[in-house]
């Protein structure tokens, strides 16, 4: 039976892939690539690729996005930001897979945790004490009570599950979820340092969280396309 917890996971999948989805869409429109296989959503149904890359061409200089000039004026910064999309969307598959692993790893050692009369689930700590899973002393003549399963986990076992799963969710919103809102903001582009800090925290978030998900994640294949087809460079993927 699925717990609350995956059930919540599955609607945080849901929505964030919603999100890269819409972006993805997005540039697709403005790079006037119609090999999506779906309508126009964000600049008109009834333009075709054609009139949308002719559409840009008129454009002038400053009535592009900051990020566009950018990418533009330098071939470098256009390599490394869709070097760090594409690592970013790497760590956020493998973040998810992490996560879900965890969750269900957590379901099962609160199955096999002991039980008080009245349903609660409780764990021995390290000194031997009785506690709920929210860390409740509980009374010795109640705790006599209790008959524990031949796998009962510890207090420390529950909480280092629990560390691992609240430090997954962080980094997926502090670290991830800021990246792609900065990486997504044409109009306030990071400068080429910013990128490279990224890509560390990135890295240094996912040998803490999810270095096994990381190892099984193909990475997403860089596609960049030539100026002189579109106009611009590919802004992500």
């Amino acid at each position: 039976m699925l717990s609350d917890e995956f059930q919540k996971h599955e609607a945080r999948l849901s929505a964030a892939e919603k999100r890269t989805q819409d972006f993805d869409d997005l540039q697709n429109e403005l790079a006037g690539r119609d090999n999506t296989g779906r309508m126009q959503r964000f600049l008109g149904g009834d333009r075709d690729g054609a009139s949308i890359r002719k559409d840009r061409n008129k454009r002038s200089q400053a009535q592009i996005s900051a990020l566009e000039a950018m990418m533009l004026a330098d071939p470098e910064y256009t390599a490394l930001y869709n070097e760090v999309f594409g690592q970013l969307r790497q760590a956020e598959i493998a973040t998810d897979e992490a996560l879900l692993a965890a969750e269900q790893e957590l379901d099962v050692l609160l199955e096999n945790a002991a039980r008080l009369p009245d349903g609660r689930i409780v764990f021995r700590n390290q000194n031997g004490d009785v506690v709920t899973q929210y860390g409740e002393s509980v009374d010795t003549d109640l705790a006599a009570e209790i008959k524990w399963p031949p796998e009962a986990p510890t207090y420390q076992e529950y909480l280092e599950e629990r560390e691992q799963i609240d430090a997954l969710r962080r980094y997926q919103v502090e670290v991830l979820g800021d990246a792609r809102d900065r990486l997504s903001d044409e109009n306030n582009p990071l400068e080429k340092d910013e990128l490279e800090q990224m890509q560390q925290d990135i890295q240094s978030g996912l040998d803490k969280t999810a270095a096994k998900e990381i190892e099984a994640t193909p990475a997403p294949k860089q596609d960049y396309e030539s100026t002189a087809d579109i106009g611009l460079p590919k802004l992500g993927g």
